[in-house]
């Protein structure tokens, strides 16, 4: 019986790695879009699929050896033997054909669907399993003496792919991670009555050329998930957002920005690097991390004299997760409801690893769609606004050096749409819904799946709760603006205040029968991607101005160092907007340029108006003039071929200039 299982073993660990290997070539051949975690992930792969393989053939190996040692006195060893070839080559063909049937990520939509594709492989399987026990049986006795040698170094093999990952958790936890001082710690009663009142009167009283004292200090404020037209200043009529709308009375004001990436840390690792997610290698939101070799804008920074620190209100941002920490001197978080596993450097290590796992590995996938365990996740953990103000006005009270850049993340307008009271019931939807819809972060994957579809009440109250959460984030960042008045500090602070992706509500459709019509990622119109920027500089005098061209998020950072005088590093794409705010430019050749994880679909926005969006993977070309038509409903590019070809020149000439790979190879 032994022997029977170790043989088992054996011919698991070379099926396992044959279809291993088999996926991790197929997931770096078919993915060039530059990413960093593409390695990592094959060797995942690799590993998964060989030690899935083990266990399985070496626990099937029981079953046959026992039967047949009952049934069958004679030849029972080379029968025994022969079936478990069989059995081997078959299951071998068989993860082949998962790999093949289910590439990551797969919804559990898809996997219902695919049952027809796999047919193929299950009757390949049991035919060439046919055909390996024919073969293997009379030859059985050489080969088993042949095998008998290998099956020490099988066991060691298996022993040693299942050290690998355990090993790597180990290495990655050693690195820098981020603090947490604990939201119970948080001093909640530093607010004002009156901070829209404290804001204008520090904001009315900046003179042009005034200066507290010292160099600049800098504070990025970033608002998870804010599409521009659910902000006051940016034309919208019906969201309270009085706190961001009276800085940008005050400030530079664009509401023409894009992202690099409509996902969080895609878009902040171009944020930070000034360079595009094709360049920097971070396509996949919490799976692909920042390189270590990239010059951020908190290393820039901190060469430069300045005190850095970051203020995250969830795990993604987090160092194994995300790589967003470098340069950071401090990077605290402050997480509601945050998981013990996620606490510990060890088992949150493990956990980024499970994140990446399930993503790039097709059993991986497969495993995740049963056991739900991510969705679990993001319906219990939270972040919330008033924690995050808190907590970044304690950091500047207690550790404050300066000058500082520090960083402060807002979350709460990201799904689930649950805002706190009395943001609850601010507006009218709110109070006369009547639909299903409550919220929850189930409602938000079964709208994925296809399987919950929104009535009108559902869809009218989702887009209020979306509404409230970003008045509430608007609240209180507006009463961290109000502290730092108070303090003096607005008086030398460059704010910048801008968000990673918007967020569609389901106004592509109106039967709000798939999940392509909600949230973000996926698509490439404006209600995805189009986002705030507000810069302020004291120094101008709160002299209120519009950018009225396009502008990239790649463009933040070099825009800032111009500001401050410090060198923009070579590396950066992006180009600084100091001659737009000082007139000496007129935007005229400035494009913003978007992309999607995989590349299947590009934009591209221009000075005047128009915007193209490219589908590589359908040939199709979207054409919109956003002035005329800014819910991008007409496609014209049927009728003005000449604009298609002029974007899709300059989207060339930028794909050559960046060297984008997967454009460049179309």
């Amino acid at each position: 019986m032994r022997t029977a299982m170790a043989r088992g073993l054996m011919l698991g660990v070379t099926g396992g790695l044959i279809a291993g290997a088999f996926e991790a070539i197929t997931m770096i051949g078919s993915d060039p879009v530059g990413r960093n975690g593409l390695l990592e992930a094959a060797v995942y792969a690799l590993v998964i699929d060989a030690l899935a393989l083990t266990v399985l053939s070496a626990l099937i190996a029981l079953p046959i050896s026992a039967v047949l040692h009952r049934l069958i006195s004679r030849g029972s060893e080379q029968l025994t033997f022969a079936l478990q070839v069989a059995a081997a080559i078959a299951l071998s063909i068989l993860l082949v054909g998962v790999v093949w049937t289910f590439p990551p990520p797969v919804s559990r939509r898809e996997i219902e669907s695919a049952g027809q594709s796999l047919a193929p492989f299950g009757l390949a399987a049991g035919a060439a399993g046919l055909a390996a026990f024919f073969v293997v049986r009379p030859n059985a006795d050489r080969l088993m003496r042949a095998m008998a040698r290998l099956t020490v170094v099988a066991v060691g093999g298996a022993v040693a792919l299942a050290l690998v990952l355990p090993i790597q958790v180990l290495a990655q936890a050693d690195q820098p991670q981020t603090t947490r001082p604990g939201v119970d710690t948080i001093d909640m009663s530093v607010f004002s009555d009156d901070p829209l009142g404290d804001l204008r009167s520090a904001l009315e009283s900046l003179s042009a050329g005034a200066q507290a004292g010292g160099r600049p200090n800098v504070l990025l404020i970033t608002v998870d998930e804010m599409r521009a037209d659910y902000l006051g200043a940016c034309g919208n009529e019906w969201i309270q957002t009085p706190a961001m709308d009276l800085l940008a009375q005050h400030a530079a004001l664009a509401c023409l920005t894009y992202p690099s990436q409509p996902q969080t840390n895609p878009d902040f690792a171009s944020l930070f690097t000034s360079t595009y997610p094709a360049t920097n290698g971070v396509r996949i939101h919490t799976v692909d991390r920042l390189a270590p070799s990239w010059d951020t804008w908190a290393k820039v920074m901190a060469r430069n004299g300045y005190q850095t620190a970051g203020v995250i209100p969830w795990p993604a941002m987090d160092p194994v997760f995300s790589g967003l920490n470098q340069g950071f001197q401090a990077y605290q978080a402050f997480v509601l409801n945050e998981p013990a596993v996620l606490q510990n450097p060890i088992t949150e290590t493990a956990g980024a690893m499970y994140r990446r796992i399930i993503h790039e590995v097709a059993l991986g996938g497969l495993a995740e769609n049963a056991m739900g365990v991510r969705a679990q996740a993001e319906e219990d953990i939270d972040g919330e606004a008033d924690v995050s103000a808190a907590a970044t006005i304690e950091w500047l009270a207690k550790d404050a050096r300066q000058p500082f850049f520090l960083w402060s993340h807002f979350f709460d307008p990201h799904y689930p749409f649950k805002p706190p009271s009395p943001w609850d019931h601010l507006y009218s939807a709110e109070q006369n819904h009547t639909g299903r819809y409550t919220g929850d972060m189930s409602f938000v994957i079964d709208i994925w799946r296809g399987v919950f579809f929104p009535t009108p009440s559902d869809v009218d109250f989702l887009r209020a709760e979306y509404a409230s959460e970003i008045s509430y984030s608007d609240a209180y960042v507006g009463q961290l603006l109000a502290y730092m008045a108070r303090q003096g500090l607005l008086q030398n602070t460059i704010v910048i205040l801008t968000s990673d992706n918007g967020q569609g509500l389901g106004e592509r459709s109106d039967s709000w029968d798939h999940g392509q019509s909600w949230f973000y990622g996926d698509n490439l119109y404006d209600i995805d991607t189009r986002v705030p920027l507000i810069i302020l500089d004291p120094r101008n005098g709160g002299r209120g101005q519009t950018i009225s061209v396009p502008v990239q998020h790649v463009d933040v950072m070099p825009t800032v160092l111009d500001l401050l005088g410090i060198p923009i590093p070579a590396q950066a794409q992006g180009r600084s907007l100091v001659p737009l705010l000082q007139g000496s430019e007129s935007g005229s050749d400035r494009f913003a340029i978007t992309t999607l994880s995989d590349d299947r679909m590009t934009s591209i926005a221009s000075p005047d108006g128009w915007k193209l969006i490219v589908n590589r993977r359908t040939g199709e070309n979207e054409l919109y003039n956003l002035r005329q038509d800014p819910g991008e409903w007409s496609n014209m590019a049927a009728g003005n071929p000449d604009m298609v070809g002029a974007l899709q020149a300059r989207l060339d000439a930028w794909a050559r200039a960046t060297e984008h790979r997967p454009l460049l190879s179309r």
